[in-house]
């Protein structure tokens, strides 16, 4: 194929990267390519061609001459947003070497935003990118010559790479008449899971297991102010006109939004601490917020209600600009900057001891670096999660961390899931049950093969509640069978043995 490619090319100076009509081209790190894209060559099935095409072993010629339908293009003015489905094999070179050609972006801040895109290429160009169903346009609210729609990924189909990881929680507004979209209010990108290597500095800070809050402030000069404040129950005060959102909403539902009070008290108070914050610009400022309460969403036990600043937005239609608190703001999130990556993981590993060793001032999640250049422009944000916190989330991808997890009680009050499990803990009964059952039991151990083959339904039932309690502490069980025979005659060795596990969690509390 590579050699079909090069004859095709004129210039031959570039190799093929990708070619899969099935692989998206943003999961670059399944694929072992940092910038990668595909190229659909057929607009239609195989079998559409020719009758030779069909059954297991098709013959089918590359590049196609049978097939001359339209090409579908959409290329934006990022480089890793190339996307062509065409049977015109003779298109594909020059579309490639427009691709190659193109500059990257040199920070997040330069990434187009979606009204940009939305006005430049329309709706079914940006839904191309992705794949199916994987880019959402809701609907949110409708009002007279308005709509607002909220755009988001599909549940677990998050973009981490390239100018689309802004599509996350991002509300635009467009005219139902001119069809001209606005941004209403930018969200945080997703993190990438990639290190930068060439950067001015990397600002480290901790990974909260929280709730995303994110204020939208319009200034009252601004025109959103006259079309949204009879629309919307905001908060309005001196410095101008909030709405207080979550990561997916523009405003909070009602059951959030008191717990966001408990947090913070009086609002008006609250955002008077970022009064120099509200200039003439659009922002988005955004927050943490962690509760006390018990949370089947969160992973992370806290022990009181706090909230952190994390950073601010300024936005206008076409540009966004992130910054991080200061560290004077009030509620600032701690902020730790290195020159080196080096340094930087140094620090990361000292934190990963820190947390083991039951710091509470360490965060089980992890952390999140804000790489920067030397003109102060944000290059790339990517989080670093700890590989407890990682099993605790799926204990059959992460079994040994989850166990050490489960046994160290400086680390497992840390999570509230662990937490709840040991809570509903309790093992005695099986186990009494279990002895009663051996204790019966007084012959030679042929005696005791025919003792437990007739009972061969009781052990079942063992192994079922068995089972049960290890459902909930997400770890695999012993077979009870083959720990009665491999521990004859000794009644105590076994019920060690089987609830081995269970007992090394609950006596290190």
């Amino acid at each position: 194929m590579q050699i079909m490619w090069k004859e095709c090319l004129e210039s031959a100076s570039a190799d093929i990267i990708l070619v899969d009509t099935c692989q998206t081209y943003y999961w670059y790190h399944t694929i072992g390519f940092d910038n990668c894209f595909r190229i659909g060559v057929f607009c239609v099935p195989f079998n559409l061609f020719d009758r030779k095409v069909h059954g297991k072993s098709p013959c089918v010629e590359f590049p196609p001459k049978k097939w001359s339908g339209y090409p579908n293009l959409l290329t934006e003015s990022n480089r890793w947003s190339l996307e062509v489905g065409t049977g015109l094999w003779n298109l594909v070179p020059s579309i490639v070497k427009r691709y190659f050609d193109q500059s990257w972006p040199e920070s997040l801040d330069d990434s187009p935003s979606l009204a940009t895109l939305w006005n430049k290429y329309s709706f079914p160009a940006i839904s191309a990118q992705f794949s199916f169903n994987r880019i959402n346009f809701n609907k949110e609210y409708l009002f007279k010559d308005y709509i607002v729609y909220r755009a988001t990924y599909s549940p677990g189909f998050d973009v981490t790479w390239g100018p689309t990881r802004f599509y996350r929680g991002e509300f635009l507004l467009i005219n139902a008449h001119t069809k001209i979209m606005q941004t209403l209010r930018t969200g945080l990108p997703t993190f990438n899971k990639t290190f930068l290597t060439t950067f001015d500095s990397v600002v480290v800070t901790p990974k909260f297991d929280g709730s995303l809050v994110n204020i939208l402030f319009i200034p009252f000069k601004h025109p959103y102010y006259k079309l949204l404040n009879l629309l919307f129950v905001a908060n309005i005060n001196k410095f101008g006109f909030f709405l207080v959102g979550s990561k997916q909403k523009l405003v909070m539902d009602d059951r959030l939004r008191k717990k966001f009070i408990s947090v913070i008290g009086d609002f008006d108070n609250f955002i008077s601490s970022y009064a120099s914050y509200f200039k003439d610009d659009l922002k988005t400022l955004h927050f943490e917020m962690m509760t006390e309460l018990n949370s089947s969403e969160l992973n992370v036990y806290y022990p009181q209600n706090f909230c952190k600043f994390i950073g601010c937005t300024t936005f206008t239609n076409d540009t966004r600009h992130f910054t991080l608190a200061k560290p004077s703001d009030e509620r600032a999130i701690s902020q730790k900057t290195f020159k080196t990556i080096e340094e930087c993981q140094v620090y990361l590993d000292k934190l990963h001891h820190k947390l083991l060793m039951g710091d509470t001032l360490c965060e089980p999640e992890g952390c999140v670096l804000y790489f920067w250049d030397a003109q102060g422009r944000l290059l790339d944000i990517t989080k670093s999660k700890f590989p407890e916190y990682l099993a605790v989330i799926n204990p059959k991808k992460y079994p040994e961390e989850y166990q050490k997890t489960l046994t160290n009680p400086l680390l497992a009050q840390r999570f509230q899931k662990i937490r709840n499990i040991k809570e509903k803990l309790n093992t005695t009964g099986l186990k009494n049950e279990i002895y009663m059952f051996l204790d019966k039991h007084t012959g030679d151990r042929k005696d005791f093969a025919l003792y437990v083959h007739s009972n061969s339904r009781k052990i079942s039932e063992f192994q079922s509640e068995l089972q049960k309690i290890a459902n909930a502490m997400r770890i695999k069980p012993k077979k009870i069978r083959h720990e009665l025979f491999r521990h004859y005659p000794s009644v105590e060795n076994t019920l060690l043995s089987i609830f081995a596990r269970f007992d090394e969690i609950t006596e290190k509390d």
